[in-house]
């Protein structure tokens, strides 16, 4: 039997402060929670919420080809249009 039950502190028999303290504090921690995830992906990631359009240009980047070669989007778009694929490798 858990602790809380062993002692018969169960929520429904606690005064009211502790009930008040025991919600506030899970509402503290999923709302933090709730923050982190929505700023690490909008500001830590540099996920966007939408793709590129079509004729959009991206951002210079410098990337490891396959090979181990480094690539950049300036050299690839000198020869024509680019399309870059990420794959994780390893599956």
């Amino acid at each position: 039997m858990p602790k809380a039950c062993q002692d018969g502190q169960r929520l429904g028999t606690m005064n009211r402060p502790k009930r008040i303290l025991i919600a506030a504090a899970v509402f503290v921690v999923v709302a933090g929670f709730a923050t982190y995830r929505v700023l690490q992906k909008k500001y830590f990631t540099g996920v966007r919420d939408t793709p590129l359009a079509e004729v959009a240009r991206a951002a210079e980047f410098d990337l490891a080809a396959a090979d181990g070669s480094r690539v950049r989007l300036s050299q690839l778009l000198k020869t024509g249009p680019a399309v870059v694929v990420f794959y994780r490798g390893h599956w």
